[in-house]
């Protein structure tokens, strides 16, 4: 018992002295200017050292919260955030900026850049070594983005990122359908075939417009004939014939 506790103990120490060796946040940059830290802190940026960038604008931010350069300093710890992949911090700061800034004009470029964290938040090192379908991932933070995008449309529609937010939004609702469409597709084969209406349907009714709808209704079609439903088969063969008539070889 003895000995496990001592090895016990040889293990945290590393951790207890990485603690130690490294200054506590915006205790290391008492004693500076604001204009010092902020200009180390662009420096930074410009030399792409985000993590050190982050350091010196949250000191900024805890020792000079009045400063002239305040907000600034807030959009610049932003991104940084942003490039050094720490998005539950940078997402922390873009909803504090909005709090604290929410008719300033770099508004629009903060929730643009929020949506565009949260579109990339999933993309973690495992997705990257190990490619998949990205409809197949966890589409949370996803559908985080398109909100953060139709709310820049919505307040800032002349804002130079709403052409941006627009074919990301669209990229979004691609995935949704996509997703919508692999779950519709699981229930057919499984002989639950309204289910699979159900599903293909929601595609065709609130993701108009995506390149996923001419799927959605072939398989409508195929779960109502499987359903003996020849009515509801036909009309949606009809929407099919008349907007993808390509589509109805398939058939």
């Amino acid at each position: 018992m003895k000995k496990y506790k001592f090895l016990m103990l040889l293990a945290i120490l590393p951790i207890f002295a990485s603690c130690t060796t490294n200054p506590v946040g915006a205790d290391a940059y008492r004693g500076k200017s604001a204009e010092a830290i902020f200009c180390k802190g662009e420096r930074s940026l410009q030399k792409k050292h985000y993590k050190d960038a982050i350091s010196e604008f949250e000191a900024f931010d805890a020792l000079y919260p009045f400063d002239c350069r305040a907000e600034q300093a807030l959009l610049n710890l932003i991104f940084a955030y942003y490039r050094a992949n720490d998005y539950e911090s940078a997402i922390a700061a873009t909803d504090r900026y909005i709090r604290l800034y929410p008719m300033c004009e770099k508004a629009a470029y903060v929730l643009y850049i929020r949506g565009v964290i949260n579109m990339e938040h999933n993309h973690s090192w495992i997705y990257n070594a190990f490619p998949c379908d990205p409809a197949k991932r966890d589409l949370s933070n996803t559908q985080s983005a398109f909100s953060d995008f139709a709310k820049l449309i919505q307040l800032y529609p002349n804002s130079p990122y709403a052409c941006d937010a627009q074919k990301r939004m669209m990229h979004i609702k691609n995935l949704i359908a996509r997703r919508e469409l692999q779950t519709a597709e699981f229930y057919f084969s499984r002989n639950a075939y309204v289910a699979a209406a159900n599903r293909a349907s929601y595609v065709v009714q609130h993701l108009c417009g995506t390149c996923e709808v001419p799927r959605a209704l072939m398989i409508m079609v195929r779960s109502y004939r499987a359903l003996g439903e020849t009515e509801q088969a036909n009309e949606a063969l009809q929407v099919l014939r008349l907007n993808y008539p390509a589509a109805v070889k398939g058939l």
